[in-house]
């Protein structure tokens, strides 16, 4: 009986993840018989991912090659796409891997020497196409290991890493390209210079190294868990604008977007009597939409022009905002931001704790449990120089420890204290004067050291009016009905408030601030037709990723971080 797959181009994930599906099925051929496919009308028992993807053959090839010898071809005309990591020249074979990106694993690429020019170095990019085959390899126990390789019949070389001399005009661009090379390479490189990486000489490429881009993969699932949590508690996902003429943060706070004059309606000025904003929340336009729809979120870029350069602190990040007409009281606001948290990370954790998925919407477990050991062991703390990566490997200890580590948080209640609590605690520590104000990062941190044991999340509440927004409701003109989450390492993680749905009370509220209520005339109309009380909070989405992997820099969470007095590319 004989077997011939004919695949068009995919990634190397899904591939060797899924296996081969009608998408990538073209001709069958058992026996003297050619089914085609194509059209869907055959049916094809649906495939089990394995475990992982370059060291072993997805439960498919195993029921296709049945009979087969071990070194038997398992697919023909296979196209890849990836880049070099690393390469070995022999006089026979030329090995080296490859990575398209959807993977931490790399496959190994044999191919004779005649087909790998020698322009093909470590960074290029290339296209192969071969078979893949499933060999036996021995294991350091003495068993039998199966793994996969790519026998190449042709490498074409895309683009080259380019080898410029120190000396040369790019000199910058030189060095940064060859640390890009180095640090994608391996165990026995150093890590790189992660400020260079976030320099706009390295942003453009530091995807391409392990700890970068197993952190954007990280990043894509924890979005997915939080859209999947949210869609379980029937909240409505919304898109809200960046483009605003409401700040309700502060004008001090915003980025003014200015108009070109060919823009100006009429050739006058009138754009600029009513300034527009980038957002700095998107809470007053998921007010309006709560306020018909019940429960609703969104997660988008936000933008605040502080003034902050810590390790904490972006210009541009994303903001996981809810609102909801059942948050009426602060501990319904509380009862709700530590529910959905807890669901979050308890659903992140478990997958990072399972050893195996039959859902081919998500990604392999095995998957991500390195993608979590390479970003911990390679962002955790700031790279010194010559310093040599600790694991590309899977590593199941590390994994294990962050569920674990996550579990131990979530098996008790977050701590509730009041303003009032918080300041006579630092009183007493002598590390906060009696002036009124809010708490500092470092203040944050002793809180939660000293009421949460380092460890637990910590809500406080009943902050002076003052201290908070005007549309931050207060039942007897002294404390606000909101509430801070302060986590351990990264401070204030969720802020959150009851909204102010007396309209006089409101409009009282912007006069004292000394805002225009013009601006906001429409958010006042909210209390007059149909209105309802309502609450809502906001998480910081980058700060969650660098909570929960230990990042020591925000700037390392995020594609392309911006700061207030940086914004390269």
């Amino acid at each position: 009986m004989i077997y011939r797959f004919v695949s068009s181009s995919c990634t190397l994930s899904r591939f060797l993840t899924r296996g081969c599906t009608p998408c990538w099925l073209m001709i069958f051929t058992a026996s003297k018989r050619t089914i085609s496919m194509g059209s869907g009308k055959i049916r094809i028992p649906r495939l089990t991912p394995m475990q992982r993807r370059f060291s072993e053959v997805t439960h498919a090839h195993k029921e296709i090659s049945k009979g087969l010898e071990l070194q038997e071809c398992l697919m023909s005309n296979a196209k890849l796409i990836g880049w070099v990591h690393s390469i070995r020249r022999h006089k026979k074979h030329v090995f080296f891997d490859i990575s398209d990106g959807s993977s931490p694993r790399y496959l190994q690429v044999v191919s004779p020497p005649s087909a790998a020019c020698d322009q093909v170095v470590v960074g290029s990019a290339v296209t192969v196409e071969g078979k893949l085959m499933r060999i036996q390899k021995p294991a350091p126990n003495g068993e039998a290991n199966s793994v996969t390789e790519l026998h190449a019949d042709h490498v074409c070389l895309l683009s080259q890493s380019s080898a410029l001399t120190p000396n040369s005009e790019n000199a910058e661009s030189s060095e940064i390209s060859t640390s890009s090379v180095s640090g994608a390479s391996g165990l026995q490189t150093p890590l790189p210079d992660l400020g260079v990486l976030r320099s706009a000489s390295g942003l453009g490429w530091r995807h391409r190294l392990p700890e970068f881009a197993s952190m954007l993969r990280l990043r894509a699932s924890m979005k997915k868990t939080i859209r999947s949590v949210m869609d379980d508690l029937e909240y409505l996902e919304v898109d809200t604008p960046i483009l605003t003429s409401a700040n309700c943060e502060g004008v001090t706070q915003s980025f003014v977007v200015q108009s070109p004059p060919s823009a100006w309606t009429n050739g006058t000025k009138e754009s600029q009597s009513t300034p527009v904003y980038l957002t700095s929340s998107a809470q007053l336009h998921l007010e309006a939409l709560a306020l018909g729809l019940s429960k609703v979120y969104t997660l988008g870029p936000t933008f605040r022009a502080e003034s902050s350069h810590t390790r904490h602190h972006l210009a541009e990040f994303h903001m996981f905002e809810v609102e909801s007409v059942h948050l009426d009281t602060v501990d319904k606001l509380c009862n709700e931001i530590e529910n959905i948290t807890r669901l979050i990370l308890t659903k992140f954790g478990e997958s990072l704790h399972t050893t195996d998925s039959n859902d081919e919407k998500q990604i392999n477990p095995t998957d991500m449990k390195m993608d979590s050991d390479i970003v911990m062991a390679g962002l955790s703390a700031e790279s010194q120089p010559n310093q040599r990566r600790t694991s590309l490997t899977p590593n199941a200890h590390m994994a294990d420890q962050l569920y674990s580590s996550l579990q131990s948080i979530l098996v008790k209640p977050f701590v509730r204290i009041t303003f009032s609590d918080a300041c006579a605690y630092l009183q007493r520590s002598q590390s906060r004067c009696a002036e009124v104000h809010d708490f500092t990062k470092d203040e944050e941190r002793q809180i939660v050291n000293g009421f949460g044991g380092g460890r637990r999340p910590v809500f406080v509440t009943q902050f002076p009016i003052g201290l908070k927004p005007f549309y931050c409701r207060s039942a007897d003109g002294v404390h606000a009905e909101a509430a801070d989450l302060l986590f351990p390492g990264v401070g204030e993680l969720v802020g959150g408030s009851v909204r102010e749905d007396r309209e006089g009370v409101l409009r009282e509220r912007l006069i004292e601030g000394g805002i225009k209520s013009s601006v906001f005339a429409w958010y006042l109309a909210l209390r007059q037709h149909g209105g309802a009380p309502h609450g809502g909070f906001g998480l910081g989405f980058e700060r969650l990723l660098q909570w929960v992997f230990g990042v020591h820099n925000i700037r390392d969470v995020i594609p392309f971080p911006r700061t207030i007095d940086k914004v390269p590319l």
